[in-house]
């Protein structure tokens, strides 16, 4: 592989982005397993797969259990609209992250303005539920050249708002997350470099504490922005305008507006709107992560054109696309747009303007969530929900242990521990003799969840 310094970007194809992007996981893999205290940290190792080679990339918190990915390439996606991303990531749970590895020559650049279908095809897989991450050329590099130095240093990256919506930003995740929630990690997760960025999610796959920094990030911008009360009613109609900048905000004319708008730009210039639902919930108040966001890029040639201030805006869209997406859901809504693509929104999939509230119901569990609960015991189907919302990694249903085939209802060989609905002292002698730990569910045994949680994130495995 050539240093870091003698790759000559422009020159590269996709391809070579992607070669250095798995062989930085690869360094970074390598130099962990070096260090005795992060050893059972970070970890890719490849693997025969049904399509060649795939990898299996696993990351584990300080404070919380291993999550294990399978990562494969090319693989296509039959959504609305058709893509394949440069990489696909599943958990054994079903989240799916997808990878695009964006050239700017063969993405953005104007002899090769995919921006829009690239848009297309992104929203299309957020709408099924898949989460998109986009990296960039000098997202990888400089990514890359950091963890060649110094696997635990920081890559350098520009900030996607000046100083002031910074301190306002990180003031505010504070107030409403970090006071509260101590192990949600940092504000500044979400705006590290894109590819730092991504392995923190994929660390810690937790959708909501995501949303809840893209909500900080706006509230940062709000501070160095436009921002008020807004005409719910009036905002649909002239939506594609209000987006491009060619219609004035329909300001409301009392401050207990049914919404509040934001309009503002990062500092490449990249467009931002957004809108808080201020109607209230059924518990009394409005939700807080209720927004409907835009990030908008004009893709027009002449915008184009001016490639010293559209490349770092493009970029921008990407990067600043990358956390905005987390806001979306019941009650939520998030579109990466282009100029091209403003006359194909439709307001009637927008939460905002519909007449009555969209109930904020609990998404839908994963398919193998769902899958063990119906070959479950009805003893313990209660717990596996609240096991899966949790976030724990998927158990065993009907284990048996050794020759004799001992069964027990839901196991996790890797951390040896497991739950049993009913009364055997032979097979928990078994158990407790092969080093495992058991939890009783049934015959009057009260099992409370947090324990076995907590069991479950501080047992290694």
């Amino acid at each position: 592989m050539d240093t870091l310094a003698e790759i000559k970007i422009d020159a590269l194809a996709d391809s070579e982005l992607e070669r250095l992007f798995v062989e930085t996981l690869r360094a970074k893999a390598g130099k962990t397993q070096d260090d005795p205290a992060a050893r059972d940290r970070f970890s890719l190792v490849s693997r025969a797969g049904s399509r060649g080679v795939e990898f299996e990339l696993k990351l584990k918190p300080a404070d919380g259990p291993a999550v294990r990915w399978r990562m494969r390439d090319h693989v296509a996606q039959g959504s609305a609209i058709r893509s394949e991303p440069d990489y696909l990531l599943e958990t054994d749970e079903g989240t799916k992250v997808a990878i695009f590895l964006d050239g700017y020559a063969f993405h953005a650049s104007p002899g090769n303005n995919e921006i829009a279908a690239d848009a297309a095809k992104r929203g299309a897989l957020r709408d099924e539920g898949t989460w998109v991450w986009q990296l960039t050329w000098d997202d990888v590099r400089s990514w890359a050249a950091c963890v060649e130095q110094n696997i635990s240093a920081s890559a350098p990256q520009a900030l996607l708002v000046n100083d002031q919506a910074l301190a306002t930003a990180r003031e505010h995740y504070f107030d409403t997350t970090l006071k509260d929630d101590p192990i949600a990690g940092s504000f500044d997760a979400g705006l590290a470099n894109p590819v730092e960025a991504l392995l923190a999610f994929l660390e810690r796959p937790d959708p909501q504490t995501w949303a809840r920094r893209a909500v900080s990030l706006l509230a940062g911008m709000a501070r160095t922005g436009r921002g008020g009360p807004v005409d719910r009613q009036a905002v649909g109609p002239i939506l594609p305008g209000l987006i491009a900048d060619e219609s004035a905000v329909p300001v409301a004319r009392t401050k207990q507006a049914e919404a509040a708008g934001i309009v503002a730009t990062t500092t490449a210039g990249c467009r931002i709107v957004a809108f808080r639902d201020n109607r209230r919930r059924a518990e009394g108040r409005p939700d807080p992560l209720a927004w409907s966001v835009f990030a908008y890029l004009d893709d027009r040639s002449e915008a184009i054109a001016q490639e010293a201030d559209h490349r770092p805006r493009w970029a921008q869209w990407l990067t600043a696309s990358n956390l905005l997406q987390f806001l979306s859901g019941p009650g939520r809504y998030f579109e990466q747009t282009t100029h091209s693509r403003l006359a194909l929104i439709d307001v009637h999939r927008i939460p905002l303007f519909s007449p009555t509230l969209v109930a904020a119901e609990p998404p839908a569990l994963p398919r193998p969530w769902l899958d063990a609960i119906d070959l479950a015991s009805p003893l313990v189907q209660r717990l596996l929900t609240t096991l899966a919302e949790a976030g724990i990694p998927l158990p065993e249903i009907g284990y048996e242990l050794g020759d004799d085939a001992w069964p027990v209802e839901l196991a996790w060989p890797g951390k040896r521990v497991c739950v049993v609905i009913d009364e055997d002292p032979a097979r928990d002698d078994a158990y407790a003799d092969a080093g495992w730990h058991l939890h009783h569910a049934g015959g009057g045994a009260r099992l409370e969840p947090v324990e076995l949680i907590r069991e479950l994130e501080t047992t290694r495995g």
